[in-house]
């Protein structure tokens, strides 16, 4: 800045007007154009000296940990419609397009380490034709993924698991699809079946559990970099759509789903007529088209933010339905949405942020633990020239957030998310 105003102070000289000045004049301008390069280059020695003083993990923050964000796509190969209520647009192809201007602005960014898609890559509606409709419909996507270089390297796209997945795919189906799950998914079924295998045998339960009939929740976790953990919930562990427990577990979400909604009948909750109708506040959540994490997932979530705590990693979570009320209406919830963020309360500050979809509009909150929660617009509902993407660049103290396109609410949409020191973590539990 001290050197900017040199070079303005002397241009200004050199287009004064008149051929001649006054000595005095002159020896002035001279003394202050002096006084500016000495602070100028004291400035500069100043700064190299705190430089050679900055701790190696201040200097590491200059290359932080950058992610890709992008939220609901929901792509279908069939013209634009309303949603539900018929209050939206919804354009199923143009959406595509959306994810294409994504990877090309991933690719010129050239550093970024990973992208993640927040659940409902594709519609509901993709599975009209069958499951070779719903086939076509991903592969419309797996190519777009492909022409970036995220997409043709491992790990270089995640998805979360959102309801339209589970519209058009079974569990299995998306283990093979490598964006929707990391790791051996053997070890999730483990958890399942250890905690209900002594109920095979209950022959007063309506449909008896049966271990051959369960598929893996996809939740995990990885480090894409020193210091960082990012863990991937599956908030349809427990539903009506794709519950993991198999037709044992479906029919135990319905029952669950009709004793807090008098709304909904258990013997077929999808076509209970209207949802919410007398229903208010967080009891909203209470409809067929969220779920809940689950209780093994809840334990292998403590003890996954227990270890990182321990390491001094800090967790990013993503989830396709967020964990926040006052971050999303209350009609987005995950069913025991309290309960994981009971988990995440107790983690002692080790989680940085939440991001999930579901809700289509967006918001943002940060709750009493300091823990950010943001949800971005989806761009099935961006108008035709429209986008809505972004990234994160992941530093210690902060996140930052750059966003294209279409935002929930301008002044609530933050471009930092100031990070709290992690606690130090007590010898007795180390």
């Amino acid at each position: 800045p001290e050197s900017s105003r040199v070079r303005a102070r002397a241009a200004s000289m050199l287009i004064r007007k008149g051929s001649s000045w006054p000595l005095w004049d002159v020896l002035c301008d001279l003394r202050r154009l002096m006084t500016l390069a000495w602070c100028t280059l004291w400035s500069l020695l100043t700064l190299g000296h705190s430089l050679s003083l900055t701790p190696a993990r201040k200097m590491a923050s200059s290359a932080p940990l950058r992610i890709g964000i992008v939220s609901d796509v929901q792509y279908a190969d069939t013209e634009d419609a309303t949603n539900f209520i018929g209050t939206r647009v919804r354009r199923y192809r143009h959406s595509l397009s959306v994810l294409e201007e994504a990877v090309r602005y991933f690719d010129s960014l050239k550093d970024v380490a990973m992208a993640v898609q927040l659940g409902d890559m594709l519609d509901g509606k993709a599975a009209s034709g069958g499951k070779e409709s719903s086939r076509r419909a991903f592969q419309d996507v797996r190519d777009i993924l492909g022409q970036g270089r995220l997409g043709r390297q491992e790990g270089g796209w995640r998805a979360c698991v959102g309801n339209h997945e589970l519209y058009n795919f079974d569990r299995w189906e998306l283990v093979r699809e490598d964006i929707y799950f990391e790791g051996d998914p053997s070890e999730n079924l483990k958890r399942l079946l250890e905690a209900y295998s002594s109920q095979r045998g209950d022959e007063k339960a309506e449909t008896v559990f049966d271990p051959d009939d369960l598929s893996p929740p996809l939740y995990y976790s990885t480090k894409p970099g020193p210091g960082w953990r990012l863990v991937f919930l599956d908030s349809y562990a427990e539903s009506i759509i794709g519950d993991a427990r198999g037709e044992w577990g479906r029919k135990t979400s319905a029952t669950l789903l009709s004793r807090n909604n008098p709304n909904i009948h258990p013997s077929d909750p999808a076509k209970s007529g209207e949802w919410t109708a007398g229903i208010e506040g967080a009891g909203l959540r209470w409809v067929p088209y969220n779920g809940a994490i689950g209780r093994e997932q809840l334990v292998w979530l403590r003890e996954e933010l227990r270890d990182a705590r321990l390491s001094q990693d800090r967790v990013i979570i993503f989830c396709h339905q967020p964990l926040f009320p006052a971050a999303s209406r209350n009609n987005n919830l995950p069913w025991d949405f309290d309960k994981v963020c009971e988990v995440v309360d107790d983690a002692g500050g080790v989680v940085a942020a939440v991001f999930a979809g579901h809700d289509h509009d967006g918001g943002y909150s940060i709750d009493e633990q300091g823990v950010h929660h943001l949800v971005p617009p989806a761009p099935l509902e961006c108008e035709e020239g429209q986008v809505a993407f972004g990234y994160l660049d992941c530093f210690a103290d902060e996140i930052q957030v750059h966003w294209v396109g279409k935002k929930p609410r301008a002044e609530e949409w933050p471009s930092v998310l100031p990070l709290s020191p992690l606690s130090a973590v007590p010898a007795s539990k180390l």
